[in-house]
């Protein structure tokens, strides 16, 4: 019985840990319909994403209430809760996220093209997979917006 227990629990942290290999870095674009510079970097973000194996885009969409719940609700899914808080309201960005730590490592804007974001997601992907959770540094990327500290409500 404690055989197959262990074997168990080794199977279950294996898969848990191949899960985090393949995605290593999680794409967070904060999104809504109204906002002209998302609309510009929505095909960028695509266009990188297929190309770069190892990332999982997650959209926030405060476009209306309803989506904006939907987004809390997958923030929270995400491990993204406090990421979420910390940008409600703003759009037209996109952070990209250690998908281990929740540590935010870079953002991009509308003004990159889609081979300077996938450069972007490559770099990131390398670093998480290269340094070790101690020898990573933690605080906001300097090319990302201010956190808020108010937000925008979103529209009914």
């Amino acid at each position: 019985m404690r055989a197959l227990l262990a074997t168990l629990l080794f199977l279950c942290c294996a898969a848990a840990g191949a899960h985090a290999q393949q995605t290593p870095v999680k794409l967070v674009f904060f999104t809504a319909d109204w906002c002209a510079n998302c609309r510009v970097l929505e095909p960028e973000l695509a266009r990188a994403v297929s190309r770069v194996s190892g990332v999982e885009r997650v959209d926030f969409d405060i476009t209306t209430r309803a989506r904006h719940t939907e987004s809390i609700a997958r923030a929270q899914q995400h491990g993204l809760a406090r990421l979420h808080a910390a940008y409600a309201g703003r759009t037209g960005f996109a952070a990209i996220i250690a998908a281990d730590t929740g540590e935010t490592i870079a953002c991009v804007t509308s003004a990159y093209a889609s081979g300077e974001i996938e450069a972007a997601l490559r770099r990131a992907i390398t670093r998480v997979r290269s340094h070790a959770l101690q020898a990573r540094s933690a605080g906001v990327a300097s090319s990302c917006p201010r956190a808020s500290t108010g937000g925008a409500t979103p529209a009914g």
